[in-house]
């Protein structure tokens, strides 16, 4: 014990120390009630005041990226010391003071990683960047292959739609350069790395968030205008333009799933600045391990029950389930619906947005008023709950893909109970390059499903799923669909295959599609139809109604890890992965297959070991296992770092080490395919024996002996794992760094 004299001296001391603490700031006392660090290694700060409202979609777009474990916070609530814990920090577009400029400077010279879209000037020195004081309107970008990063990535010339600020490099590296159009370069980056003081920092010279909503949502400038005057607003006036310009999106660019090549590129970045601190887990796209899904759906038109019988029939034949959406009629009646649920197929509505009827109820003149007679003004009533006895799917077409403003339409939806919209949709014949060829692929950019964002950024509870594969677009035999490309069947059925082979090459893909009760018993449209569902299911393609696939959707978006924990020394990466359980399919989890020290030698959930699948997705090479929706405990185990052998003179006593048959878990190698740019356009609106790019026999994914993308730098060989290398922790709600 201090005298007493010693211990009134210490005493004053600390508590000087202490008021000093307090003094200083918040900052300093945030540290300490921080000493526990986040869960989350991603930071996204957004700005609710900014100009820009789209800052707080870019969480929408880690998590379609799978990065399931991030926090949010607005700039005004953002210290020094709440950025400390986080390895990664995403900064929305926003106007920084100069206090807040030098928040981030000291965060990334101290070691921290900022990824930030279009940087206040201020933050120019920290990117490696001198701005230029100048922007241009829209443009490209090409990734820049060479580099570690963009190592996989798409390279071919990606749109670019809002503001894009010019800079020249002092320091910093360029990942993607800058196009004016899409084939004259810039000497400006569109995305450039450096190094500043300890850490690293990316700037876009663009906005990220509002590209993706853009590509995906169309030109709001459209909104409400019949750009093609056929007397419709539908979502296909969204990327046109009038006068017959060029469209909104370049059709060059269709193959290519442009905004999901974009967010992929993000993903890159956030994995190489958080590997020293926490190697990452992710969720992927599909379930149970799929690499591509097929999802089916079809508009019906008061159609006999023995046409809805036929279309049915054929498709259960050939492996698959639809969603099928009605329009106002007697047939099909409450007891076949409830016999075809029961078989696994789903029923919505088609709500028209112009229905004249000599019956008042269903006189219908605008798309909200079609929304109330098909299901009531709450979404649980209408003609539908009149018909029949179940629900009604919680998806929807309307007629004629009729639209209403920028995203009205899809507040309609939201309002009426619906929760995944399938009125993005490729058809019409502003599709036809000048060259006479049709491509194939995505007009929004994507084949992902993800949310709708209003232009004031309010972020509905609606996912946005595009139609990629429709029938009155492809077949001849669909005349009064227009039918625009008129190929026969077997020309139809390359189409799918194409568009199949991409996605499992890279493109990695949810395709959808329109089989109209209408014309299904046609000439070629059964034939295309089965033909496409065969080849899915000869490629493992899971083939899905929107409702199962919604299900999943939703549980995938709304999935989050926790309690994060990295231990270099013992290898081991242990999380908490919490899902809902509306699905009954597995997750699917992707980790690192190698680190520094070595490759991965086992999973675990909750104890149990889990069998790994080794995949090289866009250059990199991954671990992928399956979880089933709920709570889980995750242990992953990498080689740990070589020990120091420091001899000490204390004896201890060393238990026996007893071995025990615990079972090891050696990844599988599994072939995927070197990315590629897409499909090339097809077919001619010339019927020929075939679509001019009909795609050969030899599928691009064809497995051979080894996996054929497997980087050079790494073993082919499988290694053998002895069974130590899974090992029981101790879970603790904190960070391991």
């Amino acid at each position: 014990m201090l005298p007493t004299s010693r211990l009134c001296r210490f005493l004053a001391v600390l508590m000087t120390a202490i008021l000093t603490l307090t003094i200083i700031g918040n900052g300093i006392v945030r540290s300490i009630a921080t000493a526990t660090p986040s869960a989350a290694p991603i930071l996204l700060i957004t700005d609710s005041s900014a100009s820009n409202r789209f800052g707080p979609y870019l969480g929408e777009i880690l998590r379609a990226e799978g990065f399931a474990a991030f926090d949010q916070q607005d700039i005004a609530a953002v210290t020094g010391a709440a950025l400390q814990p986080y390895p990664v920090v995403l900064l929305a577009e926003m106007s920084l003071t100069s206090a807040q400029a030098a928040l981030f400077t000291a965060y990334v010279s101290g070691g921290g990683h900022l990824i930030a879209m279009r940087p206040d000037a201020q933050l120019a020195g920290i990117f490696g960047l001198t701005p230029l004081g100048s922007s241009q309107s829209d443009g490209y970008l090409k990734i820049d292959g060479a580099q570690p990063i963009g190592q996989g990535l798409v390279t071919s010339r990606l749109q670019i739609h809002g503001p894009i600020d010019r800079y020249t490099l002092v320091g910093a590296t360029r990942i993607a350069q800058l196009y004016s159009d899409a084939t004259t370069s810039t000497p400006y980056p569109a995305v450039a790395l450096a190094s500043y003081g300890n850490g690293q920092a990316v700037a876009f010279a663009y906005d990220l968030a509002k590209n993706i909503v853009y590509m995906r949502q169309g030109n709001p400038a459209n909104a409400d205008v019949d750009i093609d005057g056929d007397s419709v607003f539908r979502t296909i006036d969204l990327f046109q333009t009038s006068g017959g310009g060029a469209p909104w999106v370049d059709r060059n660019k269709i193959p290519i799933p442009q905004a999901d090549e974009q967010m992929r590129l993000l993903g890159h970045i956030i994995e190489d600045f958080s590997v020293a601190a926490t190697p990452l887990p992710r969720l992927w796209y599909f379930p149970d391990n799929a690499m591509t899904m097929l999802i089916l759906t079809g508009d019906a038109h008061g159609n006999p029950v023995s046409y809805y019988q036929n279309e049915l029939d054929s498709i259960d034949a050939h492996g698959g389930k639809i969603t099928l959406y009605l329009s106002i009629a007697a047939d099909p009646p409450d007891s076949n619906v409830q016999a075809w649920r029961a078989d696994g197929h789903e029923f919505g509505i088609h709500p028209y947005a112009d229905q004249p009827n000599d019956y008042p109820p269903y006189n219908i003149t605008s798309l909200a008023q079609g929304y109330d007679v098909y299901s009531g003004a709450d979404g649980n009533g209408g003609w539908f709950a009149t018909q029949y006895s179940s629900p009604k799917s919680r998806t929807v077409r309307n007629h004629q893909v009729a639209w209403k403003g920028w995203t009205d339409a899809a507040d309609y939806a939201v309002t009426h109970g619906i929760a995944l919209d399938t009125n993005f949709y490729h058809w019409g014949s502003w599709l036809q390059k000048p060259d006479g060829t049709w491509p194939h692929g995505y007009i929004t950019g994507s084949g992902q499903p993800m949310k709708f964002v209003r232009a004031d950024g309010t972020i509905l509870p609606l996912y946005q799923q595009l139609t990629e594969l429709v029938d009155e677009q492809l077949l001849d035999a669909v005349t009064d669909g227009a039918g625009f490309e008129h190929l026969n069947g077997t020309q139809s059925v390359a189409v799918s295959r194409q568009l199949i082979d991409a996605s499992l090459a890279g493109d990695y893909a949810a395709l959808l599609t329109q089989n109209h009760v209408d014309y299904y018993g046609a000439p070629d449209v059964q034939d295309w139809a089965e033909g496409t569902l065969d080849y899915a299911t000869s490629k493992g393609v899971p083939i899905w109604n929107a409702d199962r696939w919604l299900d999943f959707t939703e549980t995938r978006h709304d999935a989050h890890f926790s309690g994060l924990g990295w231990n270099p020394q013992s290898g081991e990466l242990n999380f908490s992965i919490q899902s809902g359980t509306a699905t009954p399919h597995t997750l699917t989890l992707m980790v690192p297959y190698e680190l520094t020290a070595g490759q991965i030698q086992g999973v675990t959930v909750d104890g149990v070991s889990k069998a790994l699948t080794s995949r090289t997705i866009k250059g990199r090479q991954y671990a992928f296992f399956t979880v089933a929706p709920g709570v889980h405990q995750v242990v992953a185990a990498y080689p740990g770092a070589a020990p120091t052998n420091t001899p000490t003179n204390t004896p201890t006593n060393t238990p026996t080490n007893t071995p025990t048959n615990t079972s090891t878990n050696t990844p599988t190698s599994t072939p995927t395919n070197t990315p590629t740019d897409g499909p090339t356009s097809t077919a001619t609106n010339t019927p020929t024996d075939g679509p001019t790019s009909t795609p050969t026999n030899t599928p691009t994914n064809t497995p051979t002996g080894r996996p054929t993308d497997t980087p050079t730098d790494r073993p082919t060989s499988t290694p053998v794992h002895t069974p130590d290398g899974l090992r029981q922790v101790l879970y603790l709600p904190i960070v391991k760094r």
